[in-house]
């Protein structure tokens, strides 16, 4: 048996460690926005997960989540982020598009296509809206549908008349 001076303070730790309140989403959402302007994607990672762990319909941390995935590569992680957070909050264009992105790249090319068909139209930064046109031209070209992807590329010719992709690309569909 532990003396009772011992108990105590045991008892008083215990006490002292279940009353601390875990910290709540926005203070998590804040570090992960001070670690993004740190450089350390990394650690944001981990905030935006511990944030989807005690609120799993938070759709802010579950796109910026699927979009730091995204951004290192993880195309079949991101997948889901993003999908959740775009079911949740419909009219992220720029979340549909990076999903299609990311659909594309694990081979899920029908539901890609949709995702980027439906994004596509409706982005407004010019670099997003050229990668995604350029996915969705690969989609249509892959499956033989040069009309849509003639339609897509004339476009993107509008946007950037002078980018040597999108004149080359133009060129292989014509």
């Amino acid at each position: 048996m532990l003396p009772k001076a011992l108990r105590c303070a045991f008892a008083a730790s215990l006490l002292c460690a279940f009353a601390q309140k875990p910290p709540d989403s926005q203070s998590l959402l804040r570090q992960a926005q001070e670690h993004l302007k740190n450089n350390r994607p990394d650690l944001a990672i981990r905030e935006y997960q511990a944030i989807l762990q005690t609120d799993p319909k938070n759709v802010d941390a579950r796109g910026n989540l699927g979009v730091l995935l995204f951004f290192q590569g993880e195309f079949v992680k991101a997948s889901p982020e993003l999908s959740a957070a775009v079911s949740q909050r419909p009219g992220l264009w720029k979340l549909q598009a990076l999903l299609g992105m990311c659909q594309r790249r694990a081979g899920r090319m029908a539901e890609a296509r949709t995702n980027l068909e439906q994004a596509f139209p409706r982005l407004q930064e010019v670099k997003l809206r050229i990668q995604a046109g350029m996915e969705l031209i690969e989609l249509f070209f892959g499956s033989g549908d040069l009309d849509q992807a003639a339609g897509v590329v004339s476009t993107l010719k509008q946007l950037d008349p002078a980018n040597t992709e999108i004149l080359y690309t133009a060129q292989r569909i014509y």
